[in-house]
């Protein structure tokens, strides 16, 4: 999972859509090569959502993560390779 601060321009929706973009041609160029080689090919799904997420350290004393939840850090759409 990736994310960054909100901005009013619009400047990290355009990150997003470029980052996914950039995760699509890196998955689907090695899948070909590991096609070729006989190996699984693993499916990857990207989904860009933005809206308001709670952002921090969250979990148990025992079990601590760095991370976001919220209504909008879902993946409801994405792509395969």
């Amino acid at each position: 999972m990736a994310f960054w601060e909100p901005d009013d321009a619009g400047i990290n929706i355009d990150r997003a859509i470029r980052a996914a973009r950039l995760i699509r041609k890196r998955v689907t160029d090695d899948n070909v090569a590991r096609r070729k080689d006989g190996r699984v090919a693993p499916k990857v799904r990207v989904g860009i959502h933005t809206g308001d997420a709670i952002v921090g350290i969250i979990g148990a004393p025992s079990r601590v993560n760095y991370t976001l939840v919220g209504d909008s850090v879902i993946s409801r759409l994405g792509w395969n390779s």
